[in-house]
């Protein structure tokens, strides 16, 4: 401390306005900003456990971070950014060169779904330059006595693996929707004991609330799945009908089905979900918001709290006096999303984001609003 305030009274201490990386971090419509210089120096300062281990490195091509709040009257919004060398940023650029699968969209009904995530990636560009940055990080982890085994390493990985064959197989794109919950009764396995304290086995039933989900992904070759659903068929594991197969699994509390169509490898609990796709008759009502989302970016996440009103039994948050205030709340929320942003220059980004519904003046009332009744 001392030190530091010589250097300040002294005038020879270096002002951040010097720093061209917290400069032009800096926003006028952001309400708070967070800026990190260096997480290698974040690292070593809260890591000392670790020893040499990793100093030499372990974020090796990460430089500075920034975080920023923004509140208007439509939503409130934090942005966060990560610097990254010449050199990494090239190659997120090239594994994040996809979008996702257009006829995704045709199975999202905005109307009933409770949130969704997805993501896309090129799977070929990925698998090349996953060598080169596990090399960059555990090769600094390692030290530079173990430089010759982790590129031994990174190149049998390279060897080993054909990258055109497995992105033909997976793309790189998916996309998990929870379409609402449903409650299903279960059969589970308690002890329960005598007066003597003998152990008997018993066999109980409950109720449980599962989500309703469906999950898709890309394939161009599909002769790898079906190679292993004929396996599953012959060991007794999957049973089909219709061209929908079903996993016999008895310890599952949900039915899981899985589907191949349009290059489209689908999974879900709901039969007559998968009998409706597979029909062509899917009802999908997708919003602009969910649309944009989802084809725009190579990752989002959305919850949309409306939809869950009265979904979740009073008995599973605490009765019916607790259960009013949960729906309350949720019924004064807008939608809550997270986003990537393209990547510019050396800058990884990405948004989170909250609307505000209609009737409140600004974001940092409906904030407060949301916390008092949260608080009653």
């Amino acid at each position: 401390m001392t030190v530091q305030a010589d250097q300040i009274f002294n005038g020879t201490y270096e002002s951040i306005e010097t720093n061209k990386s917290y400069t032009t971090s800096l926003d006028n419509k952001a309400i708070a900003e967070l800026w990190v210089s260096s997480l290698q120096d974040v690292y070593n300062s809260i890591a000392p456990e670790f020893g040499t281990y990793g100093k030499a490195g372990l974020m090796k091509g990460y430089g500075s971070l920034n975080a920023k709040l923004f509140m208007d009257n439509k939503s409130f919004r934090i942005s966060t950014g990560l610097e990254m060398a010449q050199e990494q940023a090239d190659a997120y650029k090239k594994i994040m060169n996809r979008k996702l699968n257009k006829k995704f969209l045709n199975y999202v009904n905005s109307e009933k779904a409770l949130g969704f995530m997805s993501y896309s990636i090129d799977t070929k560009a990925y698998l090349e330059e996953f060598p080169k940055l596990m090399k960059q990080t555990y090769g600094s982890f390692l030290g530079g006595k173990m430089d010759e085994e982790v590129e031994l390493g990174t190149d049998l990985f390279s060897l080993l693996l054909d990258e055109e064959a497995v992105s033909k197989v997976i793309k790189g794109d998916a996309l998990f929707v929870i379409n609402g919950l449903k409650t299903k009764e279960v059969t589970y396995t308690t002890y329960e004991y005598d007066d003597d304290y003998k152990q008997k086995e018993v066999t109980k039933t409950k109720n449980e609330t599962l989500p309703d989900f469906l999950f898709m992904f890309s394939s161009e070759d599909t002769r790898l799945i079906e190679k292993l659903i004929k396996y599953g068929i012959h060991k007794n594991m999957v049973t089909v009908e219709n061209n929908i197969y079903k996993i016999q699994e008895k310890k599952s509390p949900i039915d899981i089905y899985f589907m191949i169509k349009d290059r489209i490898v689908f999974f879900g609990n709901s039969l007559s979900e998968m009998q409706s796709i597979s029909n062509n008759q899917y009802n999908n009502k997708i919003s602009k918001l969910h649309k944009d989302l989802l084809s725009k970016n190579n990752f989002s996440f959305l919850f949309n709290a409306k939809n869950l009103v009265g979904k979740v039994p009073d008995s599973e948050i605490g009765g019916e006096e607790t259960a009013k205030k949960f729906n309350s709340t949720l019924e004064k929320m807008g939608n809550v999303y997270m986003k990537s942003n393209p990547i510019k220059g050396r800058l990884v980004s990405a948004d989170i984001s909250a609307e505000i519904p209609n009737g409140h003046e600004n974001a940092l009332k409906y904030l407060f609003s949301l916390i008092e009744n949260a608080a009653k």
